[in-house]
């Protein structure tokens, strides 16, 4: 009678060997770590907010999966928490290039923000930060490891409020980490999220033994047969997911492109059009400008010339005044004789 094998499983993860079945990659064993142990949740918040683990007194997994009743995609996959009562984080893995991520991540910040009820005072609302945890290079700006943006100014870059922020971690760019994300574990982190074998986990907890929790719930999510079905068939959906996105990425960035080049030289002909109509418009001005000069020039002339005449019609007038005033003494005078003439008349005196 043939001997049967019999399989066995590990009991850690610290006997497992060779690739890890479904990783941290796979948003929804993310979700499992994470709801499974409460370590680990406080582990990844501490080290992504940069505190320590002793001042922190609750972390609360608001959105638990019960993986029974798991069945597709419409399960919200994303982590959140609410840290101490008084701050909410909503962690995001983001796994393959999104072309809408921009607006998605803003529309789940908001709803995460938006935690009051009908007749709830405004001061309720807790400051609330989205954080994607991702291997892609979803912005075309420089990389980062861990970028943190916020409301500000854009004048003198004073905030604007400290109650919504957008924090980006980047698996993609260890090299790139500050001291402080070094001295916060997130390259360990980062380590972890992209490990694919068992013995890269191991080396990782060797380094630092605050990541055996992870590793333990990790390595149960991957060994429980009916949650294991499930995350093999979404990672299935994510690779799908995947090669949909990036084909589609790649056309869409070709479309793109070539939408862009057609709509410069377009704008182009337009801009080398408008600026011949303005030459021609600046020459017909030049044209008109050079035409009221010639005319202002003559009425100039003209102006000189009635200046001139007048000038000989004053004085012709003053001469006229002169002899008018010399002919009205001379009058005068006569006058003046012939009176003299009538009183010596009257009185019998004569004159020869």
């Amino acid at each position: 009678m043939k001997k049967q094998t019999v399989s066995t499983v590990p009991a850690s993860f610290h006997d497992a060997t060779g690739p890890i079945p479904v990783t941290l990659m796979n948003d929804m064993v993310f979700h499992s770590v994470m709801q499974r142990s409460n370590i680990a949740l406080k582990g990844l918040i501490c080290a992504l907010k940069g505190l320590n683990p002793d001042t922190v007194t609750d972390v609360i997994l608001t959105n638990p999966i019960d993986y029974s009743k798991y069945k597709d995609k419409l399960i919200i996959l994303d982590v959140k928490v609410i840290l101490d009562n008084s701050e909410i984080l909503d962690i995001e893995l983001q796994v393959y290039h999104d072309i809408n991520w921009e607006r998605r991540s803003l529309l789940y910040l908001c709803r995460s923000f938006d935690c009051l009820g009908a007749g709830e005072d405004y001061a309720l609302l807790k400051p609330t930060t989205l954080v994607a945890i991702t291997d892609k290079d979803l912005f075309s700006s420089p990389p980062e490891f861990y970028s943190h943006y916020t409301l500000l100014n854009t004048k003198n870059y004073q905030p604007y409020s400290s109650l919504l922020n957008i924090n980006m971690l980047y698996l993609n760019h260890t090299e790139l980490a500050t001291d402080k994300d070094i001295k916060n574990d997130l390259v360990h982190w980062a380590k972890l999220f992209r490990a694919t074998t068992w013995e890269e986990v191991k080396s990782i907890v060797a380094v630092n033994p605050t990541f055996e929790e992870v590793a333990t719930s990790l390595y149960t999510s991957n060994i429980q047969d009916e949650e294991r079905t499930i995350f093999e068939a979404h990672e299935k959906f994510l690779m799908d997911q995947k090669n949909l996105y990036s084909s589609g990425y790649s056309a869409g960035v070709k479309d793109s492109a070539e939408k862009v080049e057609a709509a410069v030289a377009e704008k182009d002909a337009a801009v080398t059009e408008k600026d011949a109509a303005v030459a021609e418009k600046d020459a017909a001005v030049a044209e008109k400008d050079a035409a009221v000069a010639e005319k202002d020039a003559a009425v100039a002339e003209k102006d000189a010339a009635v200046a001139e005449k007048d000038a000989a019609v004053a004085e012709k007038d003053a001469a006229i005044a002169e002899k008018n005033a010399a002919v009205a003494e001379k009058e005068a005078i006569i006058a003046e004789l012939q009176q003299l003439k009538q009183r010596l008349a009257s009185n019998n005196i004569s004159l020869e």
